[in-house]
């Protein structure tokens, strides 16, 4: 007070003409730094996420009720945050919910040095865990194309919100199964890959582990469907001469498709009067029912590789 101009003059009734000073302090405007740390999602996941910096407006002391500003911390479908003060202590742990720093037990409080002692919030999204099942659909199999094609009864992949699908683990092979094709499909109905006899993988599918507005998985499953191929039965017949009828090479008798034993096949048809008939040597006038092999034949309308028989014939002793 020694700084002031003035003296200790009084007024004509011998009281001092300024017998007091007030002295008022008013509280200073604090800031609170609300730092969106996002280091550890990829621009996908930023994307999503979409924060941007922003502070808690105060003044010193008070608390942190009374601020303004960017006082909500969003939530995000599909992430969880955790907020951190200046002190590294948490003050929310993998929230689902939208936070209100309000809410904090705390003050605009100042250190000796006249430095706010908390001096700003950290917020860390992260993404969630997601799981897409991979369905194998053998509703369409007998029990002998089940137990040829070997579906897992259950398999999954999984990746965390927004990753690519490249990044998936899990069961990501879709195996291919000789004498089968197969086709998969998304959650929608869209083929991902039809009628492939090919491993596939699910990590080359585009796209991501997005999820709607709820928090659901935009794409939660995969299914798999596999179809039987083509499969067929020919003969090789060698008449006799005196039969006076052409020799056939690979005449198709039979179809069927993998998995699916050819039926009896009838080769009456080719007897000849006074011979026997054999079938791969043997006295018959039919094909036994026979398991088909696994040829792979795609979408092929004749068969790779058929199921050969021969038929030949010999003289009847009288």
């Amino acid at each position: 007070m020694t700084t002031l101009t003035g003296t200790f003059a009084v007024n004509e009734a011998g009281q001092p003409i300024n017998d007091h000073f007030t002295v008022v302090y008013t509280p200073v405007a604090q800031k609170v730094a609300v730092d969106y740390d996002t280091s550890n999602l990829t621009p996908a996941q930023q994307a999503t996420v979409d924060v941007q910096d922003g502070q808690l407006d105060g003044v010193t002391d008070a608390t942190y009720d009374t601020a303004t500003g960017d006082k909500i911390v969003k939530a995000v479908p599909g992430y969880t945050f955790t907020i951190k003060d200046a002190s590294g202590k948490s003050v929310v742990s993998d929230a689902t919910k939208s936070f209100d720093l309000t809410t904090v037990d705390g003050a605009f409080a100042l250190n000796p040095a006249g430095k706010l002692v908390n001096d700003h919030f950290t917020v860390v999204y992260t993404p969630v865990k997601q799981t897409v099942a991979v369905d194998y659909d053998t509703s369409n199999l007998n029990e002998t194309q089940t137990s040829q094609v070997k579906a897992p009864t259950t398999a999954t992949i999984t990746g965390k919100t927004d990753a690519l699908n490249a990044t998936a683990a899990g069961d990501t092979t879709v195996k291919a199964v000789p004498g089968y094709t197969f086709t998969v499909t998304d959650a929608s109905g869209k083929p991902v890959v039809e009628n492939s006899e090919k491993n596939f993988d699910l990590t080359k599918v585009p796209g991501q582990f997005a999820v709607n507005a709820n928090g659901l998985l935009k794409n939660p499953s995969y299914n798999v469907v596999y179809t039987p191929e083509l499969q067929q039965q020919t003969v090789n017949v060698t008449f006799p001469a005196s039969a006076n009828r052409a020799n056939e090479t690979g005449t198709v008798v039979n179809k069927s498709v993998t998995g699916q034993d050819f039926t009896v096949t009838d080769l009456s048809s080719y007897n000849v009067d006074g011979y026997t008939m054999l079938v791969d040597g043997t006295p018959a006038t039919s094909i036994a029912a026979e398991a088909t092999d696994t040829t792979a034949n795609g979408l092929n309308k004749t068969d790779s590789k058929p199921q050969l028989h021969t038929v030949t014939f010999v003289a009847n002793i009288n």
